[in-house]
């Protein structure tokens, strides 16, 4: 079982297992990288988002580039204020030519209207003030290396791993302790990134002022950089590209019953890239033989968000152990593939979050009905809205 990179890593480990080690496997909102192939295609009201083999790199990429301005986009969204350098990201962006627009709100519409386009749910508009200051940058930094087999002391796109920092943004040397623990108490990722080319001197990067611009717009000039390692205009995308697809799901799951939750209100891990996609991969790779089960969930985000409107993701992921667990041990059939439609919490008279019922969360059905039911054959896969 396994959330997000982990949910990813669980279903690589189940494309690797060719001697019957996994009995089941369950993952919620997984960064799957399913490899491309023309015959698969994702349906969605209208929307046709066809197989390109996108990775998680490429995804993060948009949300940095884009996310902090679209998220200017609508002042009743939360953390729309939160920006503070959204309004200079536009305007660098609409310089270079990457939005249309002469006044914010026309530019923050159309970097929203790019990530629509790109393969974002429109549920998740709201998450994106939230989900564009959380800034993936150092994620996709990390990663980057990860494909070009380099260290993480290596200078990639003008950027550098940040030990330290002050309330300026100026980096600090660590003391032995720091620099032994900071892998450990930061997780898989770098905790900070200093922009090295920052006008008037290397700085974090969320601070960062790009030369080509002058204005602090969250370092756009490196974030354009990571962006280019892959389509081919430096010097290493050749190895990056083989590093990526290295990384790449086949959709070979070797008939092993597996059950993919994502959240409909997902603005880091995009549904359609990643689980809808791997569905469609997955059909034309086994066929009649695939026991792929998804299941995707209305009102269910990557990250935090507004508890009113949102329900908890944990409880559609133990729900999922326990619903393969009497698959596996009782020979309980799971239900098809189909979208769960919740309820959200709502407030209580005095503002507080109401406690999640019964009748905001049900199970997935047995027999959905056409409305919810996620049809998928030989690639094509058709989400009712």
């Amino acid at each position: 079982m396994g959330r997000s990179s982990g949910g990813g890593g669980a279903i690589k480990g189940a494309e690797a297992d060719t001697e019957g080690y996994f009995d089941g496997v369950v993952v919620f909102e997984p960064a799957i990288n399913p490899v491309a192939n023309p015959k698969v295609r994702v349906q969605r009201g209208g929307m046709t988002y066809q197989s390109a083999g996108k990775s998680i790199n490429d995804y993060f990429a948009m949300i940095a580039v884009y996310m902090p301005c679209a998220g200017r986009a609508d002042p009743t969204w939360p953390g729309h204020a939160n920006l503070v350098n959204g309004d200079n990201l536009c305007a660098s962006l609409r310089e270079k030519g990457l939005v249309t627009g002469n006044t914010v709100a026309e530019q923050a519409r159309d970097a929203t209207r790019i990530l629509v386009q790109y393969g974002f749910d429109p549920e998740s508009l709201w998450e994106f003030p939230t989900n564009g200051a959380a800034d993936p940058l150092p994620s996709m930094h990390a990663i980057a290396n990860a494909y070009l087999q380099t260290g993480v002391e290596r200078v990639l796109c003008d950027m550098t791993v940040a030990l330290t920092l002050d309330a300026q943004g100026q980096a600090s040397k660590p003391s032995p302790t720091q620099l032994a623990q900071m892998w450990v108490t930061t997780g898989t990722y770098a905790p900070q990134l200093l922009y090295e080319k920052s006008v008037g001197g290397p700085v974090a990067f969320l601070r960062g002022v790009s030369p080509s611009t002058g204005r602090a717009d969250y370092s756009l000039d490196a974030k354009l950089c990571m962006q280019a390692l892959k389509a081919g205009s430096l010097q290493e995308s050749a190895k990056y590209r083989a590093g990526e697809l290295a990384a790449g799901n086949s959709g070979d799951l070797h008939g092993k019953p597996t059950i993919i939750m994502h959240g409909r209100e997902d603005s880091r891990v995009p549904a359609t890239l990643t689980s809808r996609m791997y569905l469609g991969l997955n059909s034309v790779v086994e066929g009649d033989n695939s026991r792929l089960h998804y299941y995707e969930v209305t009102n269910v985000a990557h990250v935090g968000g507004t508890p009113s409107r949102l329900i908890p993701q944990a409880y559609y992921a133990y729900h999922g152990l326990d619903w393969m667990w009497n698959h596996l041990k009782n020979g309980k059939p799971l239900p098809p593939s189909q979208v769960i439609r919740t309820t959200p919490r709502g407030t209580n008279v005095d503002g507080t979050v109401r406690d999640v019922a019964l009748s905001n969360v049900p199970s997935p059905l047995q027999t959905p009905n056409a409305a919810n039911a996620i049809a998928v054959s030989d690639g094509v896969v058709l989400i009712p809205d």
